[in-house]
Parts: structure tokens; C-alpha cells; sequence
């Protein structure tokens, strides 16, 4: 052990007083260490502008490679103040970014609806380390402040409004505006009719429903809480312990076909006893076998594209209908025994079938034309997904009365069907959505009103 330590303190003695060279057996006289090569060269530390400003009480005559300073790097020395660069000039900080650029932009999503990733901007400029965006992105939306990227899910319909990013570093900062718009469900095509237990647009300020109670017949508005949900509260208040039945569906698409019912035998139901009547943790509309239904006397156009969130109770007496357009002329839609989901024109046999629901369950569907009158391409979609198309039969959809929860086999009369059925949402639309634009649709109401979609 004793022999190990001298040899070891010889040679760390002879180490140094002597010259070193390497890549060279005769360093230079001048030269402590003395590097030879004709292919390879010296390497310093590399490091960033934050790494080296980080360095503890640096020595007069260290020496670094900055990454991020200047324009593509600087080697710089510290001269025992300050960092110098190796020509004696003060040291670069950072070029700051330049010339953000976002590919896309104006951006159009829509409510409920996954988006496709808005990718990290071009930067023309030095490296940035954060990013930032003005004002708040649509609920929903996430902004990633290390890579610029934004991605997620909208919950909410958001007016079209631009949005500033800044990329930053300590060399300064550069900006880029994008035009963000989130659509809500009334904008995927032209509504004609639109009846719903929530908000679907933000430019509505109307009421949801107006609301009969038992106790003693008085009625009132009831509208929306902040979030666009059907105002709940204000509606148990208003009810009390008694049963609450509908009088009015106002139509929030602009039109103010409001389907209503002034007979009280009539009136379909949305609190029993104090509690809201709910499907999937929403309310819904109760429309028993009485039968219950609302109608407007209104020209809704050629409607070829009709979607709701429904469901029913019991599909074991009878068929149930759910809507009606038109008269003794117009087409309608009901469930069938057993869950099959049927168009059909009054006179003539089915248009289309599809399994449909069992019994306690909520679903979406769309009907569809592609074109109006003697069509033989109607189509059902069951959340999300489409079924095979008509046998050929004509399919009319005459102007004179929308209805909702029975068939209007008359001016004055109406059919009901057996069955319990409960309904959501109801909206007509005057174009032909495709099957992508139903599928936003669904994926639109499936995430509300937490219903699965193909």
C-alpha cells in the first residue's frame, strides 16, 4: 500500500512540471498541453443562455459554447465581470423568435366535438421557451404554453373571435393571431325548428319551456342557468312539491315556431311530485299515452334532415310516435313493437326500419331524404350510424303543422300510439346533412346527453 502511494505522488509530482501533448510526442515548449490533430478539433462545454447564467461564481477565462445566443450559437469567455464573447464584444443573448406562423387559421370546430390538433407554429427566429395566447381559449380547448400546439374538446358554442400567441424567449418576443369560431349545433346546416331542454346556441336569449303546475294551474317561463342548461332550480321552485306539465317548447331557431298544448289533458309532463323527470342525469319531456302532445300550426318548410333525443319505457303493447309533420298527408316517426325505429306516410306501408332502443334507454336518431317527394333514398341513423336505405316508397313532408309526441291524422285530430315515451331534443334542418354531418350531430347531442355514438 505504501508502494502505491509514492508511485502515485511521482507521478502526479512529474505531471506537473512536465509538458502534455496529445495526438504530438514533442508538445511545444510554450504549451502546457499541447493538442494535435488534423481531423478533430477542441470541444467546450455547450450549453444555453439559462445553463450558463446558472453557472456558480464563474472563473475570469471560462469558457463556454452558448446554444441559444446570437443567432445559431456564440462562444463566449467570462472575462471575470461579465460574459464576453471570444472577440471581446459584449455577449449575445438569445435571438428572440420571429415570424410565428400557424397553418389553418381561421379554425372552425364545433360544439362537443373533438378537434383535430391545431400543430406547433413555424418559427423563423431564436428558440422560444414559453408561449402565451390572449384572451382564454373556448371551454374546453387546451393551449400548450411549452410547444404553442392546441388541442381538446369544445363544450361550448364560442362566436367567432381571433386569438393572439406570443412566443417568447429573453431575447424577445413575437406574436401571431388565429380566428378561432366554435359552431353550435343549430349552425351544422339551416334550422327550420329547433326544440331543446338546453341552450343550442349562444345568440339565443329566449326561454326553454313554459311550465303549467298542478297545484293550481298558474304557468311561467322557465329558461336557462349560466352554463346553458335548463334552469332546474328555478324550475322546482316555481313547481314545488306538485307535478309540472309543459304548455309551450319555444323554438330557438330564430323562426318562433313554438310547439304548444293548451288543453291540460294534453300537456306532456317534466316534474312529478317535486322531481324532475330525467333520463341519463338530464331532464326530459314526459309524453304519456293520453295522449300528450305539442303542435304548432306553421309552414316548416321541406325539412331533409330531422334529429332527436328520445326514448321510451315500454315497447311491449304497441307502436309509439314520436313526431308528425304535416296532416293526414305528412310522415311521422315512431318506434315500433319490439324497438323497431319506423318512418312512415300515412296510407302507405313503412318507409324504413331499424332496431332501435330497450326498454329505460335514451337514443339519438336522424332521418333523412335525399330528396323531397317520391324519394327512394331515405335513411334512418341510429346514434351515429346509418341503416340501409328506403324500399322506395313515396315520403312527403307537407307544410301545415309540425307535431310532437303523436300523429296529426287531421286539422283538428290527432293519433296517438301506445307507449312511454320521453324526448329531449327535436330539430329540423332544411338541408341534407351527410353522413359526417350527422355524425357531428350525434357526437353533439351523445356527449350532453351522455349517449353513446357509433
Amino acid at each position: 500500500m505504501k508502494k502505491i502511494l509514492f508511485i502515485s505522488i511521482y507521478f502526479l509530482t512529474v505531471m506537473g512540471y512536465a509538458q502534455i501533448g496529445l495526438g504530438t510526442s514533442t508538445p511545444h515548449s510554450s504549451a502546457a498541453l499541447d493538442l494535435t490533430s488534423t481531423s478533430k478539433g477542441v470541444l467546450v462545454p455547450r450549453m444555453t443562455h439559462a445553463q450558463k447564467n446558472a453557472i456558480t461564481s464563474p472563473v475570469a477565462g471560462l469558457l463556454i459554447w452558448c446554444l441559444d445566443c446570437a443567432t445559431s450559437g456564440e462562444m463566449q469567455v467570462y472575462n471575470g465581470t461579465a460574459w464576453i464573447t471570444t472577440l471581446g464584444a459584449e455577449a449575445s443573448p438569445p435571438a428572440p423568435p420571429t415570424n410565428l406562423v400557424y397553418t389553418g387559421s381561421p379554425f372552425t370546430f364545433y360544439d362537443s366535438n373533438t378537434i383535430t390538433d391545431i400543430s406547433a407554429p413555424i418559427n423563423s427566429g431564436g428558440v422560444v421557451t414559453s408561449y402565451s395566447i390572449s384572451p382564454s381559449l373556448p371551454i374546453g380547448l387546451s393551449f400548450n404554453t411549452s410547444t404553442g400546439a392546441i388541442s381538446g374538446t369544445p363544450t361550448v358554442a364560442a362566436a367567432t373571435a381571433d386569438y393572439t400567441i406570443t412566443a417568447s424567449n429573453i431575447g424577445g418576443s413575437t406574436s401571431a393571431t388565429i380566428n378561432i369560431t366554435v359552431l353550435p349545433i343549430l349552425n351544422f346546416a339551416t334550422a327550420t325548428a329547433a326544440y331543446s331542454l338546453r341552450r343550442l346556441s349562444p345568440s339565443y336569449i329566449g326561454n326553454a319551456i313554459r311550465v303549467r303546475r298542478s297545484s293550481d294551474n298558474t304557468e311561467q317561463d322557465i329558461g336557462f342557468d349560466g352554463s346553458g342548461n335548463l334552469n332546474q332550480t328555478s324550475l322546482i321552485s316555481f313547481v314545488g312539491s306538485s307535478n309540472g306539465y309543459v304548455t309551450i317548447w319555444y323554438d330557438q331557431s330564430g323562426n318562433a315556431r313554438n310547439v304548444l298544448q293548451s288543453t291540460i289533458a294534453n300537456q306532456p309532463q317534466i316534474v312529478s311530485n317535486g322531481s324532475l323527470i330525467t333520463r341519463a342525469g338530464k331532464p326530459v319531456v314526459y309524453f304519456p299515452t293520453d295522449p300528450a302532445y305539442l303542435q304548432v300550426n306553421a309552414n316548416l318548410g321541406l325539412p331533409a334532415t330531422y334529429a332527436i333525443v328520445t326514448g321510451v319505457d315500454n315497447l311491449t303493447t304497441s307502436n309509439l310516435a314520436l313526431t308528425h309533420f304535416g296532416t293526414s298527408n305528412g310522415i311521422g316517426t315512431r318506434i315500433g313493437v319490439g324497438g323497431q325505429l319506423i318512418a312512415s306516410k300515412r296510407g302507405i306501408t313503412n318507409v324504413n326500419t331499424n332496431l332501435y332502443v330497450t326498454a329505460m334507454s335514451q337514443n339519438l336518431f336522424a332521418l333523412t331524404q335525399a330528396t323531397h317527394g317520391g324519394s327512394s333514398a331515405t335513411r334512418f341513423y341510429l346514434n351515429g350510424t346509418s341503416s340501409t336505405f328506403s324500399d322506395g316508397q313515396q315520403v312527403l313532408f307537407p307544410l301545415s303543422k309540425f307535431t310532437i309526441g303523436a300523429f296529426a291524422t287531421g286539422d283538428t285530430t290527432v293519433q296517438t300510439f301506445a307507449g312511454e315515451a320521453f324526448i329531449s331534443e327535436s330539430i329540423s334542418y332544411t338541408d341534407i346533412l351527410s353522413t359526417a354531418q350527422i355524425q357531428l350531430v350525434h357526437k353533439n347531442q351523445g356527449a350532453y346527453y351522455d349517449v353513446i355514438v357509433n
